[in-house]
């Protein structure tokens, strides 16, 4: 009777072993990919950086919308703008977040919804002429 229940025992930590190996090996099945993310590496303060080396505004964002709420892991990748579209196109990152232009769109999808509305405008600066030396009355 004792050498029965020793050989279930046996089973039975056999087949606890096995199952919680098991598990494991399914969660790392599960694994996601992280999402990459290209952006201009300087606009400060939107983004800031390069490789993989970017803060900024939209890095946080996206960070915080993607990683944190839906649990997908985030890469945040800094290039110069032109470079950070030729990845896009490329497949070598899986998004940037700007404006949708004829161009891109031949290349990527838009978004639905505004994920971080920015007013371009224009910035203009006077040329004064140069001081004589003597001060207005």
């Amino acid at each position: 009777m004792e050498a029965i229940l020793a050989r279930n025992s046996v089973l039975i930590i056999l087949v606890w072993c096995f199952s919680v190996f098991s598990f494991s090996l399914l969660a790392e099945e599960k694994k996601v990919p992280p999402f990459k993310i290209a952006y201009a590496e300087s606009w400060a303060p939107i983004s800031v950086g390069s490789a993989d080396t970017v803060t900024g505004i939209l890095p946080l964002l996206m960070e915080s919308i993607i990683q944190q709420k839906m649990g997908i892991p985030v890469e945040h990748h800094g290039f110069p703008w032109a470079r950070a579209q030729q990845a896009v196109k490329s497949g070598e990152v899986d998004a940037f977040i700007t404006t949708p232009t004829t161009e891109r769109l031949k290349f990527s999808r838009a978004s639905q919804s505004i994920v971080f509305p920015y007013a371009f405008s224009r910035l203009f600066a006077v040329a004064q002429k140069k001081s004589s030396g003597l001060s207005p009355k």
